[in-house]
């Protein structure tokens, strides 16, 4: 039975963020979109307030985009008829879209679950977030170390851990911090994320992401303090 969709200018923002992780997406049915980076050091979900009627998988995310943007937003219609294809309608035409197997994805699995070793906490801005991409774009440095200070703020280190005598920058932040941790994340991992506040529970493998206003959540990797 053929379901229509409406996708909204965050889902669509949210689509285009999620690419930059991992083209390939797999969609389920319920209201979240989810995508997993291939090495799975990145993984998000994002309730967008789409409903997905059947499982599907799109193995070309910005491909989508860009059909989409083929056909006039007005009157576009989305019709999803089987877990093979998608109608795109609208005035200037009609698409069929063809789907992909969802083996063809790297996804993750239906029962996923992740046992926190929970050893701290903290909040970060989309501020900081902005700020991290910026220092590590504009000198070229791969590695994020963050900790919490004895005063319970966070402390932003950007650097180069394989390097001993690579510029150094350190961010200010009044995001306050819980715990004994020191974490080494690869910038271009933090860039991934949609830039927004969040609450973050630190294990001893991986960071917890989750939006202040609770609809986006990461899983982002912490990589060996020897990197």
């Amino acid at each position: 039975m053929s379901t229509k969709i409406v996708l909204s200018a965050e889902a669509l923002k949210t689509l285009k963020s999620f690419a930059a992780i991992n083209p390939g997406m797999v969609f389920k049915p319920n209201h979240k979109f989810e995508v997993a980076q291939r090495e799975k050091a990145v993984i998000g979900f994002s309730d967008v307030g789409v409903q997905i009627p059947v499982k599907f998988a799109v193995q070309d995310v910005p491909k989508f985009l860009g059909v989409l943007s083929l056909h006039d937003s007005s009157s576009l219609e989305l019709t999803v008829v089987d877990d093979k294809v998608m109608k795109i309608k609208s005035k200037k035409g009609l698409t069929n879209y063809r789907f992909t197997d969802p083996t063809n994805v790297t996804h993750i699995p239906d029962n996923f679950n992740l046992p926190m070793n929970e050893v701290g906490t903290f909040s970060i801005t989309a501020g900081e977030l902005e700020e991290i991409k910026k220092v590590s774009n504009s000198l070229a440095l791969p590695h994020v170390v963050l900790s919490a200070d004895p005063t319970n703020h966070l402390v932003i280190d950007v650097k180069n851990l394989k390097e001993d005598h690579t510029d150094q920058h350190d961010i200010n932040s009044e995001s306050p911090a819980t715990g004994e941790f020191e974490m080494v994340l690869r910038s271009e991992n933090l860039a991934m994320l949609i830039p927004n506040d969040y609450d973050v529970k630190v294990s001893t493998k991986f960071l917890y992401f989750v939006s202040k206003d609770k609809k986006t959540e990461y899983y982002v990797a912490v990589e060996p303090k020897n990197t």
